[in-house]
């Protein structure tokens, strides 16, 4: 199966300078990228609060326009890879790839990213990308590329989650929805969590998107992502949960998310977003053969 990558440098969700230099300093970074990467440009906008979410209406002109991308290289048989910037940029690619298959998604996270407008404590949209996916929160996210929810609630599994708002984590236990905190999670059970978590899924997905925040790693060896959280995952146990979920054959698609190079060490970061890619794009092959 071909492969594209797809740069989102959105910082709107977020809110922080250096999401939005994303795809520019990595292409820098790796210039071999330049010619590989199909940039997504974010509009200039003076939107600051709608419903009690800041820039809400930009974000979600902006996932619509990711979704519509992603959609059609799925169609065309292409496995799409989407670098950003802020996590928002996930409604997009999961309503995209979501559009004419039922899917999974492991949301591999430091955070829930399971806020709505009634219970954030911020306004910033990248904390609430997996609840509009099941169909919570502001109507111009759930409805993005088409009306309704994404993902059924036990087809989600975040995986690595250590930091969750109060209202946010009594959402998620509300909705019975799976996650594994990373604390729970170490080299050795990664695969047995996984299988786990396969069997409460539905018999019928057709399709697995791995929606990755480079902030699940430990900030130690992680240090250019914007929100950083201790005590995350190791290079290791990264490479062991991707590894594990591409060897169902099911994985269509793939986000990696929140790289900020403002905040990045020796390009520590760049390093590990590059390695990923070429892991993503190796394994893609193997297990996604024609």
């Amino acid at each position: 199966m071909s492969f594209q990558l797809i740069g989102a440098p959105l910082k709107l969700g977020a809110d922080i300078d250096g999401l939005d230099r994303s795809i520019k300093e990595f292409i820098n970074y790796n210039k071999c990228y330049y010619s590989q990467i199909q940039t997504v440009k974010v509009e200039v906008n003076q939107d600051v609060y709608t419903n009690n979410l800041k820039h809400l209406v930009p974000i979600a002109k902006y996932c619509n326009k990711i979704a519509k991308i992603t959609n059609q290289l799925t169609k065309d048989g292409v496995f799409p890879l989407t670098i950003g910037g802020d996590h928002a940029v996930s409604i997009g690619t999961v309503a995209g790839v979501s559009k004419d298959r039922k899917i999974a998604v492991y949301w591999i996270d430091a955070h829930g990213d399971f806020n709505t407008g009634k219970t954030t404590t911020t306004g910033h949209i990248h904390g609430m990308p997996l609840a509009a996916l099941a169909g919570f929160g502001d109507s111009k996210l759930v409805n993005c590329y088409y009306p309704g929810p994404k993902v059924l609630l036990n087809d989600i599994v975040m995986f690595g989650s250590r930091d969750f708002d109060q209202k946010e984590k009594e959402l998620i236990k509300q909705n019975n929805v799976i996650y594994y905190p990373a604390k729970h999670l170490t080299r050795n059970n990664i695969e047995r969590a996984l299988n786990e978590s396969y069997t409460r899924l539905s018999d019928d997905i057709d399709g697995i998107h791995i929606s990755l925040d480079l902030d699940v790693l430990d900030p130690v060896v992680c240090p250019g992502v914007s929100v950083p959280v201790a005590n995350g995952f190791t290079l290791r146990e990264l490479e062991v949960t991707i590894r594990a979920l591409f060897r169902t054959r099911k994985v269509t698609s793939v986000d990696i998310v929140e790289y900020n190079p403002k905040f990045d060490r020796d390009d520590a970061t760049a390093k590990i977003l590059d390695d990923t890619i070429k892991l993503v794009k190796q394994l893609n092959q193997k297990y996604n053969e024609d």
